[in-house]
């Protein structure tokens, strides 16, 4: 894992660099979504105005903020919601739940449009992403 700009670099960044960065130490499991992704993914925190973009190659992962590439897969929402996206929990297959409490949220914001997620067209890239941040 690799944030680019370190300190320097912005509270979102900071933040999910390092929720994915322990996800992935505390729970070997989820190693082989790691190393299985290979794509540009954009987190952007509407009410911060804040973008990062997170480059996963091989065993690498760089947090740059602002947004870099051709991300395949970007998600766009206040910070509350982007954060409540790790309260997902994940069931059977691998795949989100979205019955509970948690998962209910998170569909609503959809709903709303509160969370927009562009590029769901690479459904194996945004459910190994939920997966690499789900702390549940």
């Amino acid at each position: 894992m690799v944030i680019d700009g370190g300190e320097e670099a912005s509270g979102l960044a900071l933040m999910f660099g390092t929720l994915l960065q322990l996800n992935v130490e505390q729970h070997p499991d989820k190693l082989a979504d790691f190393l299985a992704l290979n794509a540009d993914v954009v987190i952007e925190a509407t009410d911060l105005e804040q973008a990062i973009t997170l480059s996963f190659r091989g065993n690498r992962c760089t947090v740059r903020d602002g947004i870099r590439g051709a991300p395949k897969v970007r998600l766009s929402a206040d910070h509350m919601t982007l954060t409540s996206l790790s309260q997902l929990r994940i069931g059977p297959l691998g795949l989100p739940v979205y019955v509970d409490g948690a998962g209910r949220e998170v569909l609503g914001a959809l709903l709303h449009r509160r969370l927009r997620i562009g590029g769901m067209v690479h459904i194996g890239t945004l459910n190994r992403l939920t997966r690499l941040f789900s702390v549940m």
